[in-house]
């Protein structure tokens, strides 16, 4: 029986170890996944940024070509740019 005491003894001190190590691999987890959760949020970030740029600039281009396709082939209801203009 003191075998098995010893055994048991044993056992829970193992167990108190594992738990020890379980938590501070947990917190250690933790703060990585932290700072992973951090760098993917800044980089997500950022990349909204960029694609809002990107937008603004494939707008404004958008708008230029439309402007420049009005201006060498105006709308039919719009008399040319260089017709004189009746009184």
């Amino acid at each position: 029986d003191a075998d098995l005491a010893n055994q048991l003894a044993a056992l829970a001190e193992t167990d108190k170890m594992i738990e020890a190590w379980h938590n501070k691999l947990a917190a250690d987890d933790s703060t990585i996944f932290k700072q992973v959760l951090e760098s993917e949020i800044t980089r997500l970030a950022g990349l909204i940024a960029k694609g809002a740029e990107e937008g603004n600039r494939l707008g404004g281009r958008k708008l230029h070509y439309e402007k420049l396709l009005d201006s060498l082939c105006p709308p039919a209801s719009a008399p040319p740019a260089h017709a004189p203009k009746k009184s």
